[in-house]
């Protein structure tokens, strides 16, 4: 009976170091897939800074303009919201009304409102968003 004893222990010691084994290789599998993710991560941050990506290293300023303006003042700030290496402009709200949709009497009061000049506006516009400079 001893020998079948030792036979059905040995057994037993078996299947536990097999599920052990399993288990080790699960985690070393998890391990070195988190030691991936991190490597990646850690290549984008450092490629990040290279570029010059970091959060103190931009000065932010926030956009609200809702005015009246003329066509040639409408390219020259659709210009300005161009994004290049050194600016960057998150739009949160662009809307343009011409003189035509809106009505002469709402574009005037809009007008009165807002600017001192009496030159002609062509449409109202609303331009919300921030504007991100690098220093």
């Amino acid at each position: 009976m001893t020998t079948y004893n030792r036979y059905f222990i040995n057994r037993k010691k078996a299947e536990v170091l097999t599920v052990q084994d399993r288990l080790l290789k699960q985690q070393k599998n998890e391990a070195e897939l988190k030691k991936h993710s991190i490597f990646r991560a850690n290549n984008f941050i450092d490629r990040a800074r290279s570029l010059g990506l970091e959060e103190n290293g931009w000065a932010v300023y926030d956009i609200n303009i809702e005015e009246p303006v003329t066509f040639s003042e409408m390219e020259q700030i659709l210009n300005q919201c161009a994004n290049s290496s050194a600016y960057y402009f998150k739009p949160i709200i662009f809307y343009a009304k011409t003189v035509q949709e809106l009505g002469k009497e709402k574009m005037k009061k809009a007008i009165s409102v807002n600017a001192q000049e009496t030159k002609q506006r062509d449409m109202l516009l609303t331009l919300k968003g921030v504007f991100y400079v690098r220093h």
